[in-house]
């Protein structure tokens, strides 16, 4: 090789820069494109290396279930590698048909997991939100009032709050509008006469305690005489004695009297 001539050094003998080559592609080696040795004598670029690791990590996966070697395609499920036999294990099966479910599914009474075909032929071919009119597309869904509804769909018609928690409840009126307790109540509950509140069961209760008299809804507690104030009816009220439609008790009807 002349002493004026380019020349690369590469294990400790000289090559012409054409003749520095990765032993398996080919390619033309030089410092910038990296290259290394390896033993018996080859020189690699690092293409090939990271091909080399790569075809190495593939080789070496195995099924989490059955421990056979991992080639072409395979699935992942919780943390594991499967093959495609034990993967089936695991895939959620339609409790109509029997079949694995790979698209979306649809949840039906006591939990059970219904495949999209199956699922809108129970509902007369009709998957769309009453709220939205989109279809309901799988996944989480409310079914309410004959209806389906989209999660973020089913909330109250009149302040918007979205009911489809495990904690919300929710009301209906005769034409199926969708409310909160609250508001249901606000709406269609009868009204004390005495405070003007609606008659409507506390958090967590079911039911109210109603009282009518004079043809009027009263909260227990707000029939009262119009008077003295004093409560009326019940166990632990005065005995009524109603003068010009107003709740009187016998003392204060007697001093109307003597007017």
């Amino acid at each position: 090789m002349p002493g004026g001539a380019r020349r690369v050094t590469a294990r400790g003998n000289l090559y012409h820069p054409q003749c520095l080559t990765c032993s398996v592609c080919g390619r033309q080696l030089d410092k910038e494109s990296g290259f290394y040795h390896l033993p018996p004598d080859r020189l690699v670029c690092e293409d090939e290396i990271k091909r080399e690791k790569r075809a190495e990590k593939k080789d070496s996966m195995k099924c989490s279930d059955c421990g056979e070697s991992l080639e072409g395609t395979y699935f992942q499920h919780e943390g594991k590698n499967l093959c495609e036999k034990d993967y089936e294990k695991y895939r959620k099966k339609c409790s109509v048909c029997g079949c694995s479910i790979t698209g979306s599914y649809y949840t039906g009474k006591e939990g059970k997991i219904i495949c999209a075909k199956d699922y809108k032929e129970q509902q007369g071919g009709n998957l769309n939100c009453k709220k939205c009119g989109k279809e309901v597309d799988g996944g989480e869904i409310v079914r309410a009032v004959d209806s389906l509804f989209h999660t973020e769909c089913f909330s109250c018609c009149k302040c918007s709050k979205n009911l489809a928690g495990k904690d919300a409840s929710f009301m209906a009126d005769d034409e199926k509008n969708i409310y909160c307790r609250e508001d249901y109540h606000k709406k269609f509950s009868p009204r004390c006469h005495g405070c003007h509140e609606p008659i409507a069961p506390k958090p967590g209760e079911k039911s109210a305690s109603r009282l009518k008299a004079l043809d009027k809804d009263w909260h227990p507690q707000c029939f009262k005489c119009a008077d003295c104030k004093d409560r009326l009816g019940g166990e632990e009220g005065k005995k009524c004695y109603p003068m010009n439609d107003e709740p009187l008790c016998m003392d204060c009807h007697k001093k109307r009297l003597e007017k």
